[in-house]
């Protein structure tokens, strides 16, 4: 089974993707051998800190192999570089998304921000 993530705040394929991987509500994850959708809730969404790292490495527990996303976190970056495929999303819905990752017409490689730390 390949899975793809992808980061949304309501539980439908035309939601738009998510602007913060760590801070969506939910993860929608697709499997791309049979177009099965599960939505998720993302642990990290709550989190005081460290949501970076508790998103990504919900996305490993969940076997993961592509995510789409419009930026994520430093932390959460390292957690996935090797493991993870990424690419960058656009401003649209998770079906929009979708059609343009098997069409191959999403940049592979994401945007990154140091995270929103307290200090």
């Amino acid at each position: 089974m390949k899975l793809l993530a992808m980061a949304v705040n309501e539980k439908n394929m035309n939601a738009k993707l998510s602007d913060n991987l760590a801070r969506a509500k939910y993860f929608a994850f697709v499997n791309l051998d049979d177009g099965d959708v599960e939505f998720k809730e993302n642990p990290a969404f709550t989190s005081s800190g460290g949501a970076g790292i508790k998103a990504g490495q919900f996305l490993l527990d969940n076997q993961v192999e592509i995510l789409i996303t419009k930026q994520l976190g430093q932390n959460a970056s390292d957690l996935l570089a090797g493991a993870v495929k990424m690419f960058t999303g656009i401003d649209s819905s998770l079906d929009e998304n979708l059609a343009k990752y098997k069409n191959g017409e999403l940049e592979q490689g994401t945007s990154t921000h140091p995270g929103f730390h307290h200090g």
